[in-house]
């Protein structure tokens, strides 16, 4: 007989807890999550929160704590805009809560945009985007967006991909001056920076990411017993060329129960994945 589970997980949660338990642990068991966020965690909520205003008719301004990252970020943003027809009709971060995905295991997170019955995913990556790339091969198994098709019962989907240009500022050179280089250099080949795709999940995929994460949830509530014990997956303490925030709890240098570094969240809060 099946045993039925109690939980109410996050696609985030999800993807932590498959990433590295002791991760999951620290962020989710114990809500203590890193004070600062990486430099692509920051890239992704400015670049969404630019977009979405754009999308409302508001300007599409780009918050960054470095001058050479604002003038990137805004870059992209702008091709973004001259690329991609605007729709002032689209809900932008439509939340999702308590989606029954069965065996008693529920799902909440947040849609980046509902376009009428199209869900909106918006990414960003320093990955080749040309299409029949690898990563758009990989998209088409993303769990994320499967498991807001199965809560939402809507099956179509609008990917839209930024690439992060890969330009570096020179010795001397303004932010602003940074900026315009940029900008010229995307506008040479915009497809190369922004793209967009339509697809119509399969059904199959759809169960597939459900089954997969009520067997993650199973492995979830496995972590949570083993507490500070959970296992450690090293291969995964460096990722976008950052180190894991939590590198220095697990190698003993600092304490998790670090004020300055960490700080504790509400249960339902997602976590940054990125």
């Amino acid at each position: 007989m099946t045993r039925t589970l109690t939980a109410s997980v996050s696609v985030s949660e999800l993807a932590v807890s498959e990433r590295c338990p002791r991760e999951w642990y620290y962020a989710y068991s114990l809500r203590l999550r890193p004070r600062t966020e990486t430099r692509s965690q920051a890239r992704g909520h400015a670049i969404h929160a630019a977009i979405a205003a754009w999308h409302a008719g508001a300007p599409p301004l780009v918050a960054a704590d470095d001058p050479y990252d604002a003038a990137r970020w805004t870059a992209m943003v702008a091709t973004y805009a001259a690329t991609v027809q605007r729709a002032p009709t689209q809900r932008a971060e439509v939340p999702i809560d308590a989606a029954s995905i069965g065996h008693g295991v529920r799902l909440h997170g947040v849609v980046d945009a509902l376009d009428d019955d199209v869900l909106v995913e918006r990414k960003t990556t320093s990955d080749d985007i040309s299409i029949g790339s690898a990563y758009w091969r990989r998209l088409r198994l993303d769990p994320q967006i499967h498991l807001y098709a199965h809560a939402t019962g809507r099956w179509q989907v609008r990917y839209e991909v930024l690439r992060v240009p890969a330009h570096r500022p020179s010795k001397d050179e303004t932010a602003e001056g940074f900026g315009t280089r940029v900008a010229a250099a995307i506008s040479i080949e915009p497809e190369r920076y922004v793209a967009s795709a339509d697809i119509t999940l399969r059904g199959v995929d759809v169960e597939a990411a459900r089954a997969d994460a009520v067997a993650v949830a199973r492995r979830i509530r496995a972590n949570a017993k083993l507490g500070a014990r959970a296992p450690r997956h090293t291969s995964q303490c460096v990722r976008h060329h950052t180190l894991c925030s939590y590198h220095d709890v697990c190698s003993g240098i600092a304490s998790i129960f670090d004020a300055m570094r960490f700080e504790r969240r509400a249960p339902n809060e997602a976590a940054k994945t990125t």
